[in-house]
């Protein structure tokens, strides 16, 4: 009996053996294509996602494109482009999570058909979203310099325009007491902080947009700086005074007075050097640009952006060919 069973066993066990063998390499196939079907899932609903975001880019881009070269246009344009910003480099590094997704999938047991087929065919869909956020990126760039040079020349140009008014009340102050020197003090501060801001405004607008206009304005800022200092000396020469005042001090009041007359010549000689040098071709007496400045900047934006709204639509084409194998 027990050699009858002994066969039995020595017939059944290879079959078993071969039967498990069969089943241990069919089971683990099936469940990770389950779990690659889940992650192609969580990759589809990133590429949607993402999708969305990059049509929101062209859109904010074009505005800036299409829009009147008026700085408070702009102005409105730059707070969309700076709240839109977070969300699209959330958007992008959302993207870029999917290569570990798909590396995953690359590295699961599938079937060769599989991994040949739809696992290329997302890998081709991810490059072709990753270089659409190239594109886009570069092109919301661009319009943020645009639209942040349009709106820092305006402010600029406004804030010396503020200066030249409070250039006669400080030619009018005559320091002779406390009252008069904090008086002096203040208005030279005022046009200081003023004058470094606009300096900024000048030289990053020559920074972002690379046009004759804006690089004009950044040239101006050396006369602004040359306000600034001359504004700083007499606002400096107000501050000794009125301390020499408060002490008493008969030789720094005389020290500080005469200096005073000196620095308000050197600041009346810094804004007339800023007038004059001024490109009133390329914006007018409204602080509106000329003809002849929109031009510039159009040509900007047929050089910059244009060509970048072709690439755009082209990439659009490859992900929606891509869509239709995934």
């Amino acid at each position: 009996m027990f050699r009858v069973i002994s066969r039995v066993l020595k017939g059944f066990i290879p079959i078993m053996l071969v039967l498990f063998l069969l089943t241990g390499c069919s089971i683990p196939v099936y469940h990770q294509t389950s779990l690659a079907e889940a992650k192609a899932g969580e990759i589809k609903e990133t590429f949607d996602k993402t999708d969305e975001t990059l049509l929101e880019a062209k859109d904010i881009s074009e505005k800036v494109y299409d829009d009147a070269l008026v700085s408070k246009i702009m102005e409105g344009n730059l707070e969309d482009i700076v709240g839109f910003e977070e969300s699209f480099y959330a958007g992008k590094g959302e993207l870029e999570n999917v290569s570990g997704k798909i590396d995953e999938m690359n590295a699961m047991r599938l079937p060769s058909s599989y991994k040949n087929g739809y696992v290329a065919n997302l890998t081709k869909a991810y490059d072709a979203r990753i270089a659409a956020f190239e594109n886009a990126e570069a092109l919301l760039s661009n319009s943020k310099d645009l639209a942040s040079a349009l709106v820092g020349y305006d402010s600029g140009i406004n804030r010396m325009t503020q200066i030249g008014d409070k250039l006669p009340i400080v030619l009018e102050i005559e320091v002779s007491d406390l009252e008069s020197a904090k008086a002096l003090e203040k208005e030279t501060v005022a046009i200081v902080k003023d004058g470094k801001i606009c300096e900024s405004e000048f030289s990053n607008a020559g920074i972002a947009v690379d046009v004759p206009v804006f690089q004009e304005l950044s040239e101006s800022a050396h006369d602004v700086r040359e306000v600034i200092a001359a504004a700083d000396s007499i606002a400096f020469s107000s501050t000794g005074l009125l301390e020499s005042l408060e002490k008493e001090d008969s030789w720094g009041i005389l020290e500080y007075s005469m200096q005073i007359p000196v620095f308000k010549e050197m600041l009346v000689e810094a804004m007339v050097d800023y007038v004059e040098n001024f490109p009133v071709d390329l914006v007018d007496e409204n602080n509106d640009l000329t003809t002849k400045a929109q031009n510039q900047i159009e040509d900007w934006k047929s050089e910059h952006m244009a060509p970048l709204f072709v690439t755009f639509d082209e990439k659009q084409k490859e992900i929606e060919n891509t869509g239709l194998q995934i």
